[in-house]
């Protein structure tokens, strides 16, 4: 299967990788308990489920998030680049995919316009109150995913 762009968005506009985004996503804005993907995911994987969001150099590249919408919801099985979310900003809008595979246990309603409606959270605390979803994981290899300090590098080099 080809891995799809998370932030497609993002890429469509040349927005990811960029100087303000840099500027503004510090080092110890990257916690050192979870995976990156390249496409600017974390996962925290705990008891066999990864809680799963967008890291903070995301957030700023989007800019101020104003709508998050489900494309996955619990119980259903995703494959890892399956679209799980959309997520509008001011100046853009952003298909989310998911960065594993595996059963969607949980979505994050309050982030949902059905829910409370609070999107903004993404942007105010990209690794607590707004992670997207959880999802069950199966066995598989996570090798395509980085520990904090290859994200850190990976962010660097661009």
């Amino acid at each position: 299967m080809k891995r799809r762009t998370v932030l497609t968005g993002l890429a469509a506009l040349g927005l990811v990788q960029t100087p303000m985004a840099q500027a503004q996503v510090t080092a110890e804005d990257i916690p050192n308990d979870r995976l990156y993907s390249d496409d600017h995911m974390w996962v925290l994987i705990a008891g066999g489920v990864a809680t799963i969001g967008l890291t903070a150099y995301a957030t700023v590249s989007l800019g101020e998030i104003v709508f998050v919408g489900y494309s996955s919801f619990p119980n259903e099985t995703v494959d890892d680049g399956d679209a799980i979310a959309d997520v509008e900003a001011l100046k853009t809008t952003a298909e989310i995919n998911a960065p594993i595979s595996g059963q969607i246990v949980e979505v994050n309603t309050k982030l949902d316009a059905d829910g409370e409606d609070m999107p903004h959270l993404l942007n105010e605390t990209p690794y607590t109150d707004s992670w997207l979803v959880k999802i069950r994981i199966n066995q598989q290899d996570l090798s395509h995913l980085m520990d904090a300090a290859a994200y850190r590098k990976s962010l660097d080099e661009d």
